[in-house]
């Protein structure tokens, strides 16, 4: 069966768990026997594939054109949608001048704001964003959808949410994996999940010298101690969305030894300045990290906290659980699909929640084991299968609708 993954057109300058996800799922397809094509624009002529598969319904509108196509060539095609609803964060989640004036637009002129503000600050995108200026994201999401044979979720909370926006989607869910490296001492199996799928390295992103420097630097001092020395560590991009701000607020009236590492996200490149506002003495914030590097952090960290406004999979913390670190997620999303009571919640909208749960997870006399919840259950293997099935399925209706 032949499989063509097209990439979205900013994924060079704008990594995100879409790369991570379609670039695991499509090494296990290919170890199974499934032919997968990753490509970035331009996109080829869908009518050599026998299913076209995007990712990120954020992208909606810069597929909106070749999802047409797909649908005239007569080619089945699914989605991963990544999708939760943003209402709360924009009124409530953003920082600063941003979350005053989102917080008092109505919900139809804010996704219009949104992309306006995008046009100026993400250039590989600037097309597609004046479209969805013009039309509106959720109208463009709704056409797009509507040439989609079927919509591929990571979890039930996700299903429930797209279907109470577009309820006319047929949907089916497709649990994530964690990484190999976090479960596994098998480092062949290493290797093989995270051998290059993407066809250029990503644009990595500027960094100072004396960033690289202090970085290596602390990266050296783990390695040479055998304890866990960071009580709460953190990794994921820096973005409002994702909520280190709050995590460093709830956290400001401690002696905790705290750590932020991750990208920037191109379009906050301010954000991070502001996580430096609240940081305490005792808080070290890090640029992004290789996969060798976050296992390092995660075997030395005590806790991981991410309470995002929303995640579809919570997919960090599961890695740092499997490191033997507790894990703090959001309650919103489908993180506790994952995790189930392995973990402790908090409520992003309340430091005191955030402040709460990590709490009682650094006096929590043991730790969850989450590895074998992991092993059993969330492997990119087990996700590939499951995938694979899907796929299959709708092989077979193709098959008999061309007969």
């Amino acid at each position: 069966m032949r499989i063509l993954v097209p990439l979205r057109a900013d994924w060079q300058a704008n990594t995100g768990g879409d790369l991570i996800l379609l670039s695991r799922w499509t090494c296990w397809l290919r170890h199974l026997g499934f032919s997968v094509d990753v490509r970035p624009p331009p996109w080829p002529d869908p009518a050599s594939y026998d299913i076209v598969h995007f990712h990120n319904l954020g992208r909606a509108a810069s597929y909106l054109r070749y999802a047409h196509r797909c649908r005239k060539a007569r080619v089945w095609t699914v989605t991963t949608p990544l999708f939760w609803p943003t209402e709360e964060y924009d009124r409530y989640g953003r920082p600063n001048l941003s979350g005053w004036i989102y917080g008092r637009l109505p919900a139809g002129l804010r996704g219009r704001v949104k992309a306006l503000a995008g046009c100026f600050s993400a250039s590989a995108m600037g097309c597609t964003l004046w479209h969805e200026l013009i039309y509106s994201w959720k109208r463009l999401a709704e056409q797009f959808l509507r040439t989609m044979d079927l919509a591929i979720v990571n979890s039930r909370a996700e299903a429930d949410q797209l279907l109470r926006h577009f309820p006319r989607v047929p949907v089916e869910v497709v649990y994530a994996g964690v990484d190999a490296r976090f479960w596994s001492d098998d480092q062949k199996l290493w290797a093989f999940e995270e051998a290059p799928v993407l066809p250029l390295s990503a644009c990595k992103q500027r960094t100072s010298s004396k960033d690289e420097r202090d970085k290596r630097q602390f990266l050296d001092r783990l390695c040479r101690n055998t304890e866990r020395t960071v009580d709460v560590a953190c990794v994921a991009r820096f973005d409002p969305q994702k909520g280190q701000h709050r995590l460093l607020q709830a956290l400001a009236d401690t002696d905790l030894r705290v750590v932020l590492a991750g990208p920037d996200n191109p379009r906050h490149l301010g954000y991070r300045r502001l996580c430096q506002r609240y940081a305490s003495g005792k808080t070290v914030l890090l640029g992004a990290l290789a996969r060798a590097q976050v296992h390092l952090l995660y075997m030395h960290s005590r806790v991981h906290a991410l309470c995002s406004w929303y995640e579809t999979t919570g997919l960090s913390g599961l890695e740092a659980g499997c490191c033997g670190a507790r894990i703090v997620m959001t309650d919103r999303g489908g993180a506790a699909e994952y995790a189930g009571a392995l973990a402790w919640y908090a409520d992003p909208t309340s430091p005191n929640s955030i402040a709460e749960a990590i709490r009682r997870a650094l006096q929590t006399p043991t730790t969850p084991d989450l590895r074998s919840r992991v092993r059993q259950h969330f492997t990119w293997e087990c996700s590939a299968r499951r995938l694979a099935a899907v796929y299959s399925l709708l092989g077979r209706a193709r098959a008999h609708r061309v007969a």
